[in-house]
């Protein structure tokens, strides 16, 4: 009896799985760079052929990127330019708790260059970190350009 409820188990898995069931969110512990309140953490694929950057215009209309790494006590802490990328495919934005400033917040990914010539697609996925947890993600692929702006409103 034992065996057919492991066997039966196990066949609920992989039933489970071969259905599409997303799989979890990582954890903030799974995210490279410095932990922060709010805190912007941008992943992708392709780091090698591609570079992206993350974009953050803070409440009062600084831009904090790879060419501006600081603003309004916020910090890029990871940029990843074109396979040298210590900490892998990531670019990290952040505030130490209790010094972002109120009001909204404005990021976005831009597809700085292709590393290659080629514009190869890259898949990203960005997160939004508040209070240790994430609570929102934005995914998709860009091959050019940027994507849509998005907000965050820190009170």
């Amino acid at each position: 009896m034992k065996f057919i409820l492991k066997k039966c188990y196990f066949l609920l898995l992989a039933v489970v799985f071969a259905c599409g069931v997303p799989p979890e969110e990582p954890s903030v512990l799974d995210l490279e760079g410095s932990p922060g309140n709010p805190r912007f953490n941008l992943q992708f694929t392709n780091h090698e052929n591609v570079d992206l950057d993350l974009i953050v215009q803070t409440p009062g209309g600084s831009l904090i990127y790879w060419e501006n790494p600081s603003a309004e006590n916020g910090i890029l802490d990871l940029d990843c330019f074109c396979g040298d990328c210590e900490n892998g495919p990531n670019e990290n934005i952040f505030w130490e708790d209790g010094s972002a400033p109120s009001g909204t917040y404005t990021f976005w990914v831009n597809y700085f260059q292709s590393c290659n010539g080629n514009n190869e697609p890259t898949e990203y996925t960005l997160h939004v970190v508040k209070n240790n947890k994430i609570i929102d993600t934005k995914k998709g692929v860009l091959e050019s350009g940027a994507t849509t702006t998005w907000t965050h409103i820190q009170p």
